[in-house]
């Protein structure tokens, strides 16, 4: 039973591994560990708070009252629930089960759970999405579960919602122009569940009231024209109808838009959005300011993800890996429980300290948009279930990590373990306990292929064995100085630095010398040393004196995902002049 990628596999060219046959090791397992712990903070957050409160008659502050309040509650309750699957940890299912009967108690008699807001208010154009999180609540409730009451509950809400659409209701005017989608996939993994179809009925007549065209530009994807997280959210929505129908009018642009976003609109970095929209020019990509919103990663792996099933080209998971590795880590501190709202691959001490949303903040405080920590811990809740894939005779290793599933393949179990240090090196060895074929990604940052190869062919972006219990390869680390395209104006002249899957930066150079005065003197190699990588800089200031002593300055690289363990009025650089 598969409980995020429960689709038809009639649709499917791949077909994940259920969460439950999954046990992650290593550097993932770690990190869904924590994850669990952080879910825990959360509901001692004043995200976890809100029906706590309501049910003991707790004074509300305004932050309860805010837009997403009810939404980043439902996302944290969809996440822990997630997590009880995998873990079977019995005190997160009794704090899901007082949260439940909290939330249910606030339950009016026509389904809407919501606090300080009118229904149907364009003012606000959230109903659907607060809505749409509630059954993605509800779907991984009743999965862990298995009780009804849920599902009713989730019945009087929607159902309500579609007899005002029937009815003429003016709210579901100009939706393209107006709401949050989240609602059109949440609609089609409800009808999964209820065997209901008039569910996913209306989830195509939700997404048909938005724009899709062949180019991103002349998309309408909802409020904020092409805005990240409701762009990523609709096409997944898209997918999730067509995985059920195969209707290939709904397909018809999604794989075509979604290549436009990997090749044109997304950070070395692997996050996407300036001031959280897609912008509707290709290669508009600012290195300062509010770009690259958590959410909006979060979103793009989930859609990634999809578009793999329906397609296994290794470009999706690699954009995946991309975003894992440098955005989704880089926004958290290791201990998971403070985040980033944006993720500039510049920053200097004054931009992150001006506005809320640039700070880091650590549970149980939250940002004011308080998403990101909430889609957190519902899509590392999800995680496990990305983890291995199959086809019609063979398994798909997605992630480099540690890890062992019991697998489905022709109507015969197959346990299948990955050993791996990935990513202190990439070493990688696959043990099956019966023949069978195996396909590796080669990652994107492993330019030379594979080494030390071991019963592994090669064939279209995997490398492949067949019918044998036993592989191994590794990919070598290397540095690499990373160009962008020269339409990708703030970059020009400028070079980036990666090891292996990750993207590295410069911290708080020395006082006195601004970002901008330094030069990268790639005449000199680079030395990758115990996680860092030590280069030499020219100091341009230097150059205004007549005579000055040909100095270059040696400086430590640190990847880009440790940010999030660094204080708020922190400065850091990814490209460099050269």
């Amino acid at each position: 039973m598969n409980y995020i990628g429960n689709f038809s596999k009639t649709h499917t060219k791949v077909y994940p591994v259920s969460l439950k046959n999954v046990k992650v090791k290593g550097y993932l397992g770690d990190i869904i560990n924590k994850n669990v712990e952080s879910i825990y903070k959360g509901f001692e957050s004043n995200i976890g708070e809100l029906f706590k409160f309501y049910k003991n008659g707790t004074p509300l502050s305004d932050f309860h009252k805010r837009l997403a309040a009810e939404s980043d509650f439902f996302k944290l309750m969809e996440g822990a629930c997630y997590a009880y699957i995998y873990t079977q940890d019995e005190n997160l299912k009794n704090l899901i089960y007082e949260h439940t009967e909290y939330m249910l108690s606030k339950q009016e008699e026509d389904g809407f759970i919501l606090h300080n807001k009118e229904r149907f208010d364009k003012n606000v154009n959230h109903d659907l999405y607060i809505l749409g999180h509630y059954l993605e609540f509800v779907v991984a409730h009743y999965e862990a579960f298995g009780e009804d009451f849920i599902i009713k509950s989730g019945k009087k809400w929607i159902d309500t919602i579609i007899e005002a659409e029937k009815a003429g209701n003016d709210y579901f005017e100009d939706l393209c122009d107006r709401e949050h989608p989240e609602i059109e996939v949440a609609l089609v993994r409800f009808a999964r569940v209820t065997k209901d179809n008039k569910y996913l009925d209306f989830a195509i007549k939700i997404i048909k009231k938005y724009i899709i065209e062949a180019e991103l530009k002349d998309c309408k994807t909802g409020g904020g024209h092409r805005h990240v997280v409701r762009t990523n959210y609709l096409f997944m929505g898209i997918l999730e109808a067509y995985l059920e129908t195969g209707d290939e009018s709904l397909f018809k642009y999604i794989e075509g838009l979604v290549n436009e976003i990997i090749d044109t609109r997304i950070y070395i970095c692997g996050g996407g959005g300036y001031r959280e929209a897609y912008p509707a020019t290709a290669y508009e990509l600012p290195q300062e300011g509010n770009i690259a919103e958590t959410c909006g990663s979060v979103s793009l792996s989930m859609l990634l993800w999809r578009l793999f099933q329906i397609n296994p080209n290794s470009k999706y998971l690699n954009t995946l890996e991309r975003v894992f590795h440098n955005h989704l880590i880089g926004a958290l501190n290791k201990e998971q429980d403070g985040i980033y709202y944006y993720n500039p691959i510049r920053s200097t001490a004054g931009s992150r300290s001006d506005f809320d949303n640039f700070k880091r903040t650590k549970l149980p405080k939250v940002h004011g948009t308080s998403c990101c920590f909430p889609n957190i811990w519902r899509f590392f809740g999800q995680l496990p279930e990305y983890i291995f894939s199959t086809g019609e005779d063979c398994i798909y290793i997605n992630y480099l990590t540690e890890a062992e599933a019991d697998v489905e393949i022709a109507g015969e179990t197959i346990h299948i373990e990955v050993k791996t240090n990935f990513p202190k090196d990439g070493r990688i060895a696959v043990i099956t306990d019966k023949p069978v074929k195996v396909l590796i990604k080669k990652p994107y940052w492993a330019e030379n292929g594979a080494e030390n190869t071991y019963n592994c062919g090669y064939e279209k972006g995997y490398y492949v064995s067949d019918k044998t219990t036993y592989r191994d390869l590794e990919f070598k680390f290397q540095i690499r100085l990373i160009k962008s395209n020269d339409n990708v104006l703030d970059n020009r002249g400028q070079v980036a630095v990666t090891y292996g899957p990750l993207v590295y930066m410069l911290e708080k150079p020395i006082d006195e010398i601004d970002f901008d005065d330094l030069v990268l003197d790639i005449s000199r190699p680079m030395i990758y040393d115990k996680g860092k990588i030590k280069a030499w800089f020219m100091n341009k200031k230097d150059e205004k004196a007549l005579y000055y002593e040909y100095k270059p300055i040696c400086l430590d690289l640190i990847p880009f995902n440790q940010i999030g363990n660094t204080d708020d009025i922190c400065a850091w650089s990814v490209f460099f002049k050269i």
